[in-house]
């Protein structure tokens, strides 16, 4: 059997509010994953207007074993569709369902639900998260999908790899080149770049721009955003953290986001500041991952986030 690299992204799970730091996010998912009765309930409608009516649900899921509490899980994006791999009525019926339980047939024969569009796995603590999400898809759509199936508000940040970047307190500035996407929420599904922003910013300082078409003008400008970063103090480690993780959060497309330091260095890719792992993982017949070897990875990495995490804050 052959062997895939699957690229984990490590991410800090809290609340969104003080009031409520004691509330425990993969305590909640796992009592209530083992409540439902059917993968049915677990299905959200991303945008109830679209024609595809795309939706996402925790397909399977199940607790950790190396670390008590965490929670692994297969989440899967459905849309409706007649064609390629299909998700039964029977399926949904189901309290979980496996990718090898999904078969390709008729949607009129054989009683289809809708259409398998994709997949992902993520393990999460009540502190952390791991998961396999491309690296060029956001964790909106995940932070959004927890939030609404948990009944809370918990936000979800792109951990920082002070490996790559000893000192958080050596960058100087962020640049967003032009191209750089960036994306909204999941619900609204927007996706904005640089260069427009920027076209609307000139139309609105410039009177004589007001009249000028955007594809014409878009044209003859080019923009660049540059956040400069201000040196933070040694007490402030973990808020420069957060502040790092929510500026990348929103990026789709690392390529052109560009990490200036004080020694006048350069980290060419935005990814390159992300904490993550990538891991061999054996590939079985018709394309599927071993799944207990990925899960017992994710758990390693949760545990090296833990104790680097820790050592961090001594």
């Amino acid at each position: 059997m052959s062997g895939k690299k699957v690229t984990l992204r490590a991410f800090k799970i809290k609340p969104t509010s003080d009031l409520f730091t004691e509330e425990k996010p993969a305590d909640a998912l796992l009592a209530k994953l083992r409540e439902s009765k059917t993968a049915e309930e677990r299905r959200l409608t991303l945008n109830d207007r679209s024609n595809t009516k795309e939706q996402d649900l925790i397909a399977n899921f199940q607790e950790g074993e190396a670390i008590k509490g965490s929670v692994h899980c297969l989440m899967m994006r459905l849309a409706v569709g007649s064609a390629g791999k299909q998700v039964s009525k029977e399926l949904l019926k189901k309290d979980s369902f496996n990718l090898e339980d999904i078969s390709v047939g008729d949607m009129e024969n054989s009683g289809t639900e809708a259409q398998y569009q994709g997949h992902y796995y993520f393990c999460m603590t009540n502190e952390y998260l791991v998961t396999s999400l491309p690296i060029n898809k956001t964790i909106a759509g995940l932070q959004a999908y927890l939030n609404w199936y948990l009944k809370k508000l918990y936000e979800i940040t792109p951990l920082i790899d002070t490996q790559v970047v000893s000192k958080l307190s050596e960058i100087t500035s962020i640049e967003f080149q032009d191209g750089r996407l960036f994306e909204g929420s999941l619900h609204k599904e927007e996706k904005r770049t640089v260069l427009a922003v920027a076209t609307e910013y000139v139309k609105g300082l410039f009177q004589d721009a007001q009249t000028v078409n955007d594809t014409i003008l878009t044209k003859h400008i080019s923009a660049t955003l540059k956040i400069s970063v201000k040196k933070p103090r040694a007490s402030e480690a973990d808020e420069v953290q957060q502040t790092f993780g929510a500026l990348i959060k929103p990026i789709a497309d690392l390529d052109n986001v560009i990490i200036h330091t004080k020694d006048n260095g350069k980290i060419a890719k935005g990814d390159q500041i992300l904490l993550k792992k990538i891991v061999q993982v054996e590939q079985l017949e018709g394309g599927l991952l071993n799944e207990p070897e990925l899960r017992q990875a994710m758990e390693l990495f949760l545990q090296e986030i833990a104790k680097c995490e820790s050592a961090t804050k001594e």
